[in-house]
């Protein structure tokens, strides 16, 4: 009778553990799920006073603008990266270790490689030098690198970005200073709100892009536009301010064009193909028409100010700017400046 009464003692412990172990893990499962919803609940509604907060401050979402526009241009330079290296591939040939490469990876990768060249050779593109020295000056290896012209890069996503954050101006500094010129914002508004949120925005969208990706294509994202600095400051600066005054115009008179006649504004990029061409500096490199983008590349990367040498390729396109306006002034001058 003992031993019964104990046996029963043991199977009702049990049970009753068995009861509170399951009783746990409900608890603790009901708890995680409350915790899951109400941080949903919590991210919902925080998300939704963010865009209460975009719709009534439009500052707030021109500094929006211009983060997203600034990671989507870093991302876009690092696949087209990607596609110079697989248009490096060769079709057949041998691996490093002797073996030779099966037959339909070559085929799919050389097929891949042919649509790789086939679609950088309609970008506009420039071959920049670069000598890698070896103990002595008679043993330096030059290099030849292909890059795609930084003006297509900074200016292909300017109008999509504008047009989902439905900013009333495109989110470029150059563009902005020209409006000013043409007196749809006051100068005190540019010099207190417009420049501070271009760059800093700038910095931030590029500092947010360096947290989320790897180690390897960071470097390749966020690496800084470098300009020759062969020809004099003076000339550099000249070409800049030539070409920025030429792009604002373009980029300001090409989107009426085109919806007084009813075409897509798709193709204002491609309008502005020449000037991606014009070179700023001795080895041809063109414009990068964003001298927010190119503080903030510098800034992040290599954590230091844009050395003088450099920096004709930063005022310039805001002096070009001004010059832009005047000719928007005189050429296409806004309707209430006529009457």
């Amino acid at each position: 009778s003992e031993m019964a009464s104990n046996e029963k003692q043991n199977i009702s412990s049990g049970t009753m553990s068995r009861l509170s172990e399951s009783r746990k893990n409900n608890m603790n499962k009901a708890s995680k799920k409350y915790s899951i919803s109400g941080a949903r609940t919590l991210f919902t509604v925080l998300f939704r006073r963010l865009l209460v907060e975009v719709e009534q401050k439009p500052w707030l979402r021109e500094a929006l603008c211009v983060s997203a526009y600034t990671m989507a241009c870093c991302i876009l330079r690092l696949i087209l990266c990607l596609l110079m290296e697989l248009g490096k591939y060769k079709w057949h040939g041998e691996r490093e270790d002797g073996g030779v490469t099966f037959l339909v990876g070559s085929e799919v990768m050389g097929c891949v490689s042919y649509l790789s060249k086939l679609l950088l050779s309609l970008l506009p593109t420039t071959s920049l030098s670069s000598s890698t020295s070896t103990g002595s000056s008679a043993d330096a290896d030059t290099t030849s690198l292909v890059v795609v012209m930084p003006g297509l890069i900074f200016t292909g996503l300017l109008f999509p970005m504008q047009s989902y954050f439905k900013c009333p101006s495109c989110p470029s500094l150059p563009v902005r200073i020209t409006e000013m010129v043409l007196g749809r914002l006051t100068a005190r508004r540019l010099v207190s709100v417009i420049l501070p949120i271009h760059f800093a925005s700038a910095v931030l969208g590029a500092f947010a892009l360096r947290m989320l990706l790897p180690s390897a294509m960071e470097q390749t994202a966020l690496d800084p536009i470098v300009y020759s600095e062969k020809n004099p400051w003076t000339v550099d600066f000249a070409k800049e301010v030539l070409l920025t005054a030429l792009y604002t115009v373009a980029v300001l008179v090409a989107p009426e064009l085109l919806k007084l006649n009813k075409i897509s504004m798709g193709l204002v990029p491609f309008l502005l193909w020449p000037l991606y061409r014009g070179a700023v500096d001795a080895d041809g490199l063109g414009s990068s028409f964003s001298p927010n983008v190119l503080y903030a590349l510098r800034c992040v990367s290599r954590h230091e100010e844009v050395p003088f040498r450099q920096s004709s390729h930063l005022l310039g396109p805001i002096v070009g700017a001004l010059f832009g306006g005047k000719i928007m002034k005189m050429a296409f001058p806004d309707p209430r400046d006529d009457r």
